[in-house]
C-alpha cells in the first residue's frame, strides 16, 4: 500500500470533499423487504417481498402484527417505490425517511419526542475490515480517491487508473478505529449503526416499518483512458466495506439455536454482493424479537420491537468493551518494554483517544435512552392511576421496564468505568513516555560528554600541529619532534587539568582527610586485608608460574645489584645499603611470602602479619 498503516490510523475517519467518480452505470443492488409477521403464539413467520403497494400484502389471519424490514437509504429508487407506503402517515413519512437518512441525531431526535409511534436507536458494534478496503477508505477521506499516487488527479492527466466512492452516499455513518487484530491481518472498527422505526396501523393490524442502514460499500470504477475518442471507459463494481464476521472468528463458532420462523437463509441476498455482516445482524435481531414475544405474549409489537432493539444495541456495546479491554491489557502490559513503547505511542494515542471519544458519546445515548424509558414508564404510571382498573399485563409492564433500566444502568457503570481505565492509561502512556525521554536525554548527554572529552584530547594537538605547521621565520629548522611532544604533552595536560579541575579538587580533599584520620594501625590492617585477597588468587595459579613470577623477582634484583654496583658515584658502603634497603629486602620479603603461599598449605606471612597487627 502506498500509505503506511499508522498514517491512515492517524488521519481519522472525518469526511472530506473529493470529486466524485464519473458513474455510467447503476450498480447498485436491488432493494429487498424483510416481512416479519408476529403469531399470536409469539412465534415469526419470516418472507422476503418486493416494495410494492401495501394492499398486496396480504397476512394470516393467526398474524397480531407485521413489521417490514427495508434497508433505508435516500436512493431514489426507494423513495419512488416506498411511494405507497406512506398511507401509513402521509405527513410523516418523508420526514421519518429524511430523518433516518441525516447524519446527526437532532433530527430523527426531535421527531420521536413528537411522535409517540417513532422511535430511534443509534449504537455502535463492532465490525472487522481488511487493509485493502482500510487503504480505499483512507485515500476517499483523505481527498485522492484513486490509486495512483499522482500529484494530480490522474483523470487530469489522462491515466487510466481507479476510482473509490462510499455507497450509498447518504446516509453515511462514521467508524473509529479500536485495534488491529492478533495476527495483524485486519483491523477492528466501532461503527456506528441507527435503526427507525415508525408504528401504525393498517387495516386494523399494527404494521410498523423498520429501517436499517445499509450494506456499506466502495464503489471501485476502474477508467481506461481511450486516446482516439478522447473519453474514458468505466467498470464498476461494488465491494464490501466490511469482512464477513463468519469468515474471521478467531475460535470454532458455537453451534447456534436452530430459529423456529420459517425462512432461514440471508434476510438480504445481494446475489454477488452479498455480505454475512448485515445478514447476521438482522438475524440476531429477529432471534431476540423471537425470544421476547414467546415470553412476553401480552406486550404490545411496538413494545417488543423496541425492546429487542435495545437488546441487540446492548450486546453489540458489550462486544466493543470486550475488545476495547482487551486493547487496554495489551497496551498495560507493553508499557516496560521502550522499543515497543516508542514504535506504537502513535497507534496508541490515537486508540486511546477514540475509544475516549466513543465511551464519552455511548455514555451520553445510553443515559439518554434511560430518560426516554423512564419517560415512558412515568407515562404509563400516569395512565394507569388516572383509570381505576389495573390488570396483569400493566403490573409485568412495568417490571419488564424496571429490569431494562436494571440493565442498561449496569451497561452504564461499564462504560463509565472503561472510560476511566482508558483516562488512566492515557495518564500512564504520557508518564511512561516522559520517562523514556529522560533517558533519551541522558544517554544523549553522556554521548555528548564523551565527544567533549575526545574534543579536549584532540583540540589541543591539532592547535601545537597547526602552530608548528606555520611558515614563521622563527621557526625554520630550530622545532624538533621534542619540543613538539613537550608542548603537546604540556598543552593536553592543561586542558585535562581544567577539565577535571572540580574532581581533582574533591579529590584532594578527600586524600588530605585520608592522610589526618591515618594511623599505623589502620595501615596494617588494610595490608593484611590486601595480602588475603592477595593469597586467594595466587593459590588458584599453577605451579610452573609461580616458579616464573619468583624467578623474575630474583632476575630483577640482581640485575638492579649490578647496575647499582657499577656506579663510581657512590661508595661501596652506599652502594651495598642501597641494594640490600631497596632490593634484597623487598624481594626476600615477597619471596618468603610467595614460597608460604604457593608451596605451604599455611599462609604463613599473613598469619604472622595479623599477630603483628594484633
Amino acid at each position: 500500500m502506498a500509505h503506511s498503516k499508522l498514517a491512515s490510523i492517524e488521519l481519522g475517519f472525518l469526511r472530506t470533499s473529493s470529486k466524485n467518480p464519473p458513474v455510467i452505470s447503476n450498480p447498485n443492488p436491488p432493494i429487498r423487504v424483510c416481512k416479519i409477521n408476529i403469531t399470536s403464539a409469539g412465534s415469526l413467520d419470516i418472507s422476503h417481498c418486493a416494495l410494492s403497494a401495501l394492499e398486496s400484502l396480504q397476512s394470516h389471519p393467526d398474524v397480531t402484527a407485521q413489521i417490514f424490514a427495508i434497508e433505508g437509504s435516500e436512493r431514489e429508487d426507494l423513495k419512488i417505490t416506498l411511494g405507497p407506503w406512506t398511507q401509513l402517515d402521509k405527513e410523516l413519512w418523508s420526514h421519518f425517511l429524511a430523518a433516518h437518512c441525516s447524519k446527526g441525531e437532532d433530527m430523527i431526535q426531535a421527531l420521536e419526542r413528537e411522535n409517540e409511534i417513532v422511535f430511534s436507536l443509534d449504537w455502535k458494534r463492532l465490525v472487522a475490515q481488511s487493509k485493502d478496503q482500510h487503504e480505499i477508505e483512507y485515500r476517499i477521506l483523505s481527498g485522492k480517491p484513486y490509486d495512483l499516487n499522482t500529484y494530480r488527479d490522474p483523470m487530469d492527466l489522462s491515466l487510466n487508473h481507479k476510482r473509490y466512492g462510499h455507497w450509498p452516499d447518504s446516509p453515511y455513518r462514521e467508524y473509529v478505529f479500536i485495534s488491529p487484530s492478533e495476527d495483524d491481518t485486519f483491523l477492528y472498527h466501532a461503527a456506528k449503526e441507527r435503526v427507525s422505526l415508525c408504528f401504525g396501523s393498517f387495516g386494523g393490524l399494527p404494521t410498523g416499518i423498520l429501517l436499517f442502514d445499509p450494506i456499506r460499500y466502495h464503489n471501485i470504477s476502474g477508467g481506461t483512458y481511450q486516446f482516439r475518442s478522447g473519453n474514458y471507459d468505466w467498470s464498476e463494481e461494488l465491494v464490501p466495506c466490511f469482512l464477513d464476521p463468519t469468515t474471521i472468528q478467531e475460535k470454532p463458532p458455537e453451534r447456534p439455536r436452530k430459529p423456529s420462523y420459517t425462512h432461514r437463509k440471508m434476510i438480504f441476498d445481494h446475489t454477488e454482493t452479498s455480505n454475512n455482516d448485515h445478514d447476521l445482524r438482522l438475524k440476531r435481531f429477529l432471534d431476540i424479537l423471537e425470544t421476547l414475544g414467546k415470553e412476553s405474549t401480552d406486550k404490545t409489537p411496538q413494545y417488543l420491537v423496541e425492546r429487542a432493539l435495545i437488546q441487540l444495541a446492548c450486546k453489540d456495546l458489550r462486544q466493543i468493551l470486550k475488545k476495547v479491554s482487551y486493547m487496554l491489557d495489551t497496551i498495560e502490559l507493553s508499557l516496560h518494554d521502550d522499543t515497543v513503547l516508542q514504535d506504537s505511542l502513535s497507534m496508541w494515542r490515537y486508540q486511546l483517544g477514540t475509544c475516549r471519544n466513543m465511551l464519552f458519546h455511548e455514555n451520553i445515548s445510553l443515559r439518554r435512552l434511560q430518560g426516554s424509558i423512564k419517560s415512558k414508564v412515568g407515562a404509563r404510571s400516569n395512565q394507569i392511576s388516572s383509570s381505576s382498573r389495573t390488570n396483569s399485563g400493566n403490573v409485568g409492564y412495568q417490571k419488564d421496564m424496571l429490569q431494562l433500566l436494571e440493565e442498561l444502568r449496569e451497561l452504564t457503570i461499564a462504560v463509565e468505568y472503561t472510560h476511566k481505565r482508558v483516562e488512566s492509561d492515557f495518564q500512564a502512556l504520557m508518564s511512561s513516555m516522559s520517562i523514556v525521554e529522560s533517558r533519551r536525554a541522558i544517554s544523549e548527554t553522556e554521548v555528548v560528554s564523551k565527544l567533549t572529552q575526545l574534543a579536549f584530547f584532540f583540540i589541543p594537538l591539532s592547535l601545537v600541529a597547526a602552530i608548528f605547521g606555520m611558515n614563521i621565520n622563527e621557526f625554520e629548522n630550530k622545532l624538533t619532534w621534542w619540543h613538539w611532544l613537550a608542548v603537546s604533552v604540556s598543552s593536553s595536560s592543561l586542558t585535562y587539568i581544567l577539565l577535571y579541575w572540580s574532581k581533582m579538587t574533591n579529590r584532594f580533599q578527600q586524600l588530605s582527610n585520608l592522610m589526618s584520620t591515618l594511623s599505623l594501625n589502620r595501615i596494617r590492617k588494610r595490608t593484611v586485608q590486601w595480602m588475603l585477597v592477595a593469597e586467594s588468587i595466587v593459590k588458584k595459579w599453577p605451579i610452573i608460574f609461580k616458579v616464573l613470577v619468583l624467578l623474575v623477582f630474583l632476575a630483577a634484583a640482581a640485575i638492579a645489584t649490578f647496575v647499582v654496583a657499577s656506579l663510581d658515584s657512590f661508595s661501596i658502603v652506599v652502594r651495598v645499603l642501597i641494594c640490600t634497603v631497596a632490593f634484597w629486602a623487598p624481594v626476600l620479603a615477597f619471596g618468603y611470602w610467595w614460597v608460604s603461599v604457593s608451596f605451604f598449605k599455611l599462609p604463613l606471612f599473613s598469619r604472622l602479619m595479623m599477630r603483628v597487627s594484633l
